[in-house]
């Protein structure tokens, strides 16, 4: 079952891409697999354990999400495992610079959430652009 529960990041992506394509019904139904698959994050400093989680999803979860969306040729889901896909693969990178670099990664640079599709930008200000869903710099967030 653990493998499973892993899934939770997986889901939640789907139901913000969803969202963004206006198929509130599939993002729903995401967010509650999302909810029933959720697993407490890894308490600071097991960064190798969070880096493993978004490694099996990006080898062996998108895959199998994807391979399920073609099955049934629903191009919405294949867009929304691709955002996803993207959103982890950078998330992934913003682990390997923290553990590296430390807090440091935070001087001078806030935390800005994409409410599209969940990219997170570590910058001084908000992209001009999502580099996954290419929507503006007002869908942003600031975490506070």
């Amino acid at each position: 079952m653990k493998k499973e529960k892993t899934l939770s990041p997986v889901f939640s992506n789907l139901a913000k891409a969803a969202t963004k394509q206006q198929r509130y019904e599939e993002a729903g139904l995401f967010s509650q697999l999302a909810e029933q698959m959720y697993v407490e994050v890894p308490k600071k400093g097991n960064l190798d354990s969070l880096k493993d989680s978004m490694i099996k999803d990006i080898d062996i979860h998108y895959p199998e999400i994807r391979k399920a969306a073609q099955a049934v040729g629903d191009r919405g889901a294949l867009r929304a495992v691709t955002w996803g896909e993207k959103v982890t693969k950078i998330h992934k990178s913003l682990i390997a610079r923290y553990a590296s670099k430390g807090d440091a990664i935070m001087d001078g640079n806030e935390i800005f959430i994409c409410e599209a599709c969940g990219f997170i930008a570590i910058a001084p200000s908000p992209p001009n652009r999502c580099p996954i869903c290419k929507v503006d710099s007002s869908r942003f967030s600031k975490v506070k």
